[in-house]
């Protein structure tokens, strides 16, 4: 009887565990989009090459982190808005917790569009 009653107990934890470790990994805490001129770009890490960024909001001096998912199509709008200088609308999803191989912010860019 002890010994089922173990059983039921590490099988949930382990359901738990497994549950806990992809919300942490797949879900998305916010979505939305930004807009403004971005002011940095660059790769980064030896092990975990992510691609950072920062965003100028408007005319303020407020400038928001991102990073930006490894998509060639993304990539390449980025470059092309931090090399010309025209203001863009970013999208992105906000994940849960910032991991090392993901990138150094939680926001991670999917989509960019010229801004007109």
């Amino acid at each position: 009887m002890m010994k089922k009653y173990l059983l039921i107990v590490a099988a949930l934890l382990l359901l738990i565990g497994l549950t806990a470790s992809y919300v942490t990994l797949y879900a998305d805490y916010s979505e939305g989009y930004r807009a403004g001129t971005i002011v940095k770009f660059s790769s980064k890490g030896y092990v975990f090459k992510t691609h950072e960024g920062q965003l100028q909001l408007g005319v303020s001096p407020e400038i928001w982190n991102f990073t930006a998912e490894n998509n060639p199509d993304v990539l390449k709008e980025i470059e092309d808005a931090t090399e010309k200088g025209y203001r863009v609308k970013i999208f992105y999803r906000e994940k849960y917790f910032q991991y090392a191989w993901r990138g150094d912010t939680k926001y991670i860019v999917y989509k960019v569009e010229k801004v007109q």
